[in-house]
């Protein structure tokens, strides 16, 4: 197996998303996801987040790219989560991500990110950390 295959494995897992950590965890070197994104072969997505453009996407697409944005440890918060599991009729306009209070995230998100800060205690629904 390729180390391209295998990244293609990890990938669909994680809704076709890829990291620089993945890429290090199969032997490749990192750089080469930007230059796997020149050639087509992965859609640049945000700072450090990548997409194989041909695995399918969902309604937990963008849900998976904010918590890769928000990186280790990050879960969905507020309405967010409402909505996920049902709890109440809200139609969030944002989708809410929590860090812990000692997590800076630089990276420019999308407009529709919400990232708050506080304590992290995480239950996973559908392998999604809330």
């Amino acid at each position: 197996m390729t180390m391209v295959s295998e990244l293609r494995e990890i990938a669909m897992d994680k809704g076709g998303f890829v990291v620089p950590d993945d890429a290090a965890a199969v032997g490749m070197d990192p750089k080469e996801l930007p230059q796997m994104a020149y050639k087509g072969r992965l859609v640049h997505e945000l700072h450090g987040v990548y997409r194989f453009p041909d695995l399918p996407t969902d309604d937990t697409t963008e849900l998976r790219l904010a918590l890769l944005w928000a990186g280790r440890g990050a879960a969905l918060d507020g309405e967010t989560v409402l909505a996920m599991l049902d709890l109440c009729d809200v139609n969030p306009r944002a989708i809410h991500v929590v860090v812990s209070p000692g997590v800076r995230v630089r990276r420019q998100g999308r407009p529709v990110f919400r990232l708050h800060k506080g304590r992290v205690e995480v239950d996973y629904h559908r392998a999604f950390p809330l």
